[in-house]
């Protein structure tokens, strides 16, 4: 049997990020395909597109060489579907393909009862990250500044903790209220800039918690890499709405609530989850080996044919 395991653009972003190179998870598929004794062959988006940017027109022919394409981006789902190509959407949460615009939740819900849609969660290599028990008496917020991610809120809510924030400008008038916001809290620093990696490891580990919010209605926040530097970093989250809860769990390595009144509590609270607890918790769930072998499982169950 030959396999495509097809790599979008954002993918592949974050695995140069928290793997350093591409070259990790090719290396995978080559062992892969030797303990399963078939083709498993990685395909990018160039490899599948007519025009070398992103999206650009489909080149069903290449994927028509393959018995079965591991895909991750929604947006060829509907193409494979027309051309007839056997594929297996591999999702990192189960909220992604509700949130699309282009996927509406009975595709989705008819996708996992065919079979079709599976979840292998991001896994990240724990050694890039400072593992810390010793935390200064301050919050941070690092994350994009736009109202669903409900940064407004928290400053709202933030009483007289301390607070640093770093994120990227949404827009104009919002960042604006945000900055006005801040400028009037003593106990809030605001970095109206991302934050790079180097700064960002150095000073997570020293943080008391990491706050989170996702108020937006239409449905459940997408899977957060955010929360996985925090966990590794041995950093707690404080968490408001419809975030991704499979990665903040409650009472283990995050407290996560639906009211403003619970949030301001579990802000004098966060010190009941333990730095240890959060770290072992990444560990036994969401390291980049755990999401490895979640790859190699899919590939032998595509092979035994199993629920498709």
């Amino acid at each position: 049997m030959k396999i495509a395991h097809l790599l979008g653009s954002t993918y592949i972003g974050l695995i140069e990020l928290y793997f350093g190179s591409i070259a990790q998870i090719t290396a995978e598929l080559v062992y892969g395909q030797r303990r399963l004794g078939h083709t498993v062959d990685t395909l990018t988006e160039k490899d599948f597109l007519r025009k070398k940017e992103p999206w650009g027109d489909p080149y069903p022919d290449k994927l028509k060489e393959y018995d079965i394409v591991v895909c991750h981006e929604t947006v060829w789902l509907d193409f494979m579907d027309e051309m007839g190509i056997k594929y297996v959407h591999v999702m990192h949460d189960g909220n992604t393909l509700i949130n699309k615009n282009h996927i509406s939740p009975t595709q989705y819900w008819n996708n996992i009862n065919g079979g079709k849609a599976k979840v292998v969660p991001f896994g990240v290599t724990p050694e890039r990250f400072t593992y810390s028990e010793e935390k200064e008496d301050k919050f941070i917020y690092i994350n994009t500044l736009c109202p669903k991610k409900g940064i407004h809120e928290i400053l709202d809510n933030i009483g007289d903790h301390s607070l640093e924030i770093f994120g990227g400008n949404y827009e104009e008038n919002y960042n604006r209220m945000i900055t006005d916001k801040s400028n009037k809290l003593s106990n809030v620093e605001f970095h109206d800039r991302w934050i790079n990696n180097e700064e960002k490891y150095k000073v997570l580990p020293k943080r008391k918690g990491m706050l989170l919010a996702h108020i937006e209605s239409k449905g459940p926040e997408s899977f957060c890499i955010t929360q996985l530097e925090a966990m590794f970093s041995g950093t707690p989250v404080v968490a408001y709405g419809n975030i991704f809860r499979e990665v903040s769990e409650h009472g283990v390595s995050a407290l996560v609530c639906n009211s403003w009144g619970d949030y301001r509590h579990y802000l004098n609270d966060v010190t009941s989850i333990k730095s240890k607890d959060c770290f072992d918790y990444g560990m036994e769930f969401y390291t980049a080996d755990k999401m490895n072998n979640k790859h190699l499982e899919l590939y032998q169950r595509v092979i035994d044919r199993e629920n498709w």
